[in-house]
This record gives C-alpha cells, sequence and structure tokens, in this order.
C-alpha cells in the first residue's frame, strides 16, 4: 500500500458524514451491514475517513464553505453562545445541524478525486463542484486521520504530523 491508496475511493458515492464527540467520520460507498463493538448490526459505507486534523468542505461555485470542523464548537443557529453552550450534546451545535441538512437534501454524490500527500493533507473533488480540504496540524506522530474499509481486516490508512503509515 502507498499514499494513492485513498485513490480507491475515486468513482464511489459520497454516502454520509456526522460525528463521534469530536471526530468527524464521513462515509464511502455501497452500503454494508457490519457489527459494532457490541455485537450490534450496523449499515455503513464500505470506506470510511476519521478526521481528528482540521478539514472543510467548500462550494466551488459560490466559493463559501458549507460545513468545517470548528463548526463542533459553535452553537447552531437556534441557539447563541453561552458559558454554559454543550458543544458535545448531539444537536445543539452548528456541525450537526448542518450535517443534517447536507445529508437529508444532498442528491448522489461521487467522488471525482483524490489526492494525499506526505504531510497528510487530503483534497476531494466531488460530483456536485464541492471540495473537501483536510491538513495536518501537528508534527509528532499522533493520528490526525484514520482511511478504512469498513468491516474488514485490511491495513488502515494513518495521516500523522511525520507522514503516512499503514497499521
Amino acid at each position: 500500500m502507498d499514499i494513492n491508496y485513498m485513490k480507491i475511493l475515486e468513482g464511489e458515492r459520497f454516502r454520509s458524514i456526522g460525528r463521534a464527540s469530536d471526530m468527524c467520520w464521513i462515509s464511502f460507498g455501497q452500503t454494508i451491514k457490519v457489527k459494532d463493538y457490541k455485537g450490534n448490526e450496523k449499515e455503513k459505507g464500505t470506506y470510511a475517513l476519521h478526521l481528528q486534523s482540521p478539514w472543510r468542505i467548500i462550494d466551488q461555485s459560490t466559493e463559501k464553505i458549507i460545513i468545517a470542523s470548528s463548526d463542533i464548537y459553535e452553537p447552531n443557529t437556534s441557539l447563541q453562545w453561552s458559558e454554559e453552550f454543550e458543544w458535545d450534546k448531539m444537536g445543539s451545535n452548528l456541525f450537526d445541524e448542518k450535517v443534517e441538512k447536507w445529508n437529508n437534501e444532498q442528491d448522489v454524490v461521487y467522488v471525482l478525486s483524490v489526492n494525499a500527500n506526505n504531510f497528510g493533507d487530503i483534497e476531494m473533488k466531488f460530483s456536485n463542484d464541492f471540495i473537501f480540504n483536510s491538513f495536518m496540524n501537528m508534527s509528532s506522530d499522533e493520528e490526525g486521520w484514520r482511511f478504512l474499509k469498513c468491516g474488514s481486516d485490511e491495513h488502515h490508512m494513518i495521516g500523522t504530523g511525520r507522514g503516512i503509515k499503514f497499521e
């Protein structure tokens, strides 16, 4: 496996986006059934990208950021920021609000191209004229993102501040 492994996504469907705490996940490919850590059956995409490094999705036609990683820490549009704001409560933040809209209103979207570099930066272009960008913002061996084939024992592609590795 090499840095071009993620190109396997080219031509695959962008299924959905969501989060677990402040880790973003993006699902791609066909719907498959897998068992979670509790043994419950769940539907997922064939591939997943788990992100802890900064990322954004932009609309090229309007030159606007549609969704970004820091939206998790902002209140949704029906709330105002306060000291008591609980960003991790599902539905309370701007990310959750925008993702719900994306997942419910987006037509079928396909990945047109994927490029990753040795620094762990990723760029994906989608069929709806949107672009996903992620960049590594650390210099340590800590994980910034992980790309995997769901329900498989295949190695995961992991982006760190010291480069790409497979585990």
